[in-house]
């Protein structure tokens, strides 16, 4: 346990300032994105209906529209395909 924490002290003192802001900003940016498909998956469920199971191609399709107007609205120059072959079926299950 030791070792792991003393190598980890050695690999961040390899890191220059700019490498760790870097990083921190990388990990900005997938938090960003994270909370851009929660929310995307809240505005794509009206909560009167809240569905107790979706298919896994209705659920990519919330995704991808949702990630469509992220790229428009920031007019980012990105391509987005997807393709979903199975008729998986996700459920909830409450405890």
């Amino acid at each position: 346990m030791k070792r792991i924490s003393w190598l980890k002290v050695k690999m961040f003192q390899r890191l220059s300032k700019r490498d760790i802001l870097d990083i921190t900003k990388d990990v900005h940016e997938i938090k960003k994105d994270y909370v851009r498909v929660i929310q995307g998956l809240d505005q794509g469920f009206d909560q009167k209906l809240s569905p107790s199971k979706i298919e896994m191609k209705d659920l990519v399709n919330i995704l991808e529209e949702s990630t469509q107007e992220y790229i428009k609205n920031s007019a980012l120059d990105v391509r987005l395909k997807s393709k979903v072959d199975s008729r998986l079926v996700l459920r909830s299950t409450t405890i």
